[in-house]
């Protein structure tokens, strides 16, 4: 926490004051503390930046970037729909007061939205950014298993077969995409890894 709190003044300190920066990052905090989250909490924002600050020199728009990650988990209810807009609604709202050029929030309020996974991003930020938040899908396989115990977790009020049912045609459908990483960088790295979790995965969910 005290590293991500410490980058987060890093990256706003051109554009906001300390108090409003302040401000600012306790409202993340109340959102990414919450306790519904097993898996999109700020560990989730600290493993997306591992990632990204070693694929960072790929970046067109560094800050808009790493203002995306800060945000497009901070509004997470798994019993709704609809996260990624009100996210991106979030960190436009609060940057927008906190004085952030607006055409630099909407960058930032798109890279959000890519994060629905639905359609591949226009930009290539957009594509990095996605890579970044399913790197976790080409994780070894104990901190994949970790990862789909966390994700149970938030969805604990599900009736098992129905949660397995559900969760095996989300991970299939990653898995019958042409190719899982939008970015050569993250596709050399972890697409065979996750094609071999998700078959897993999806095994072990489809077992009676």
């Amino acid at each position: 926490m005290s590293d991500l709190k410490t980058r987060w003044f890093a990256t706003t300190s051109h554009f906001l004051t300390d108090g409003t920066a302040e401000i600012v990052w306790n409202l993340l905090d109340d959102c990414y503390s919450e306790s519904i989250r097993g898996y999109h909490n700020w560990n989730h924002i600290a493993d997306c930046f591992i990632q990204f600050d070693e694929a960072a020199h790929l970046a067109n728009n560094r800050t808009q970037l790493e203002l995306a990650l800060f945000y497009h988990d901070v509004i997470y209810d798994p019993k709704g729909s609809g996260n990624e807009e009100a996210s991106a609604e979030f960190a436009a709202e609060t940057l927008s007061r906190a004085g952030f050029p607006d055409s630099e929030i909407a960058i930032v309020h798109q890279l959000i939205l890519d994060t629905k996974h639905q359609v591949e991003p226009k930009s290539f930020d957009g594509r990095l950014l996605v890579d970044v938040d399913l790197s976790i899908l080409g994780a070894d396989p104990a901190r994949f298993d970790q990862y789909e115990t966390d994700i149970r977790q938030e969805y604990r009020w599900v009736e098992l077969q129905a949660y397995r049912a559900g969760r095996a045609q989300i991970m299939q459908g990653f898995l019958i995409r042409p190719q899982i990483y939008f970015t050569d960088y993250f596709r050399e790295k972890f697409e065979a890894q996750a094609r071999d979790n998700l078959a897993s995965l999806i095994a072990k969910l489809s077992a009676d």
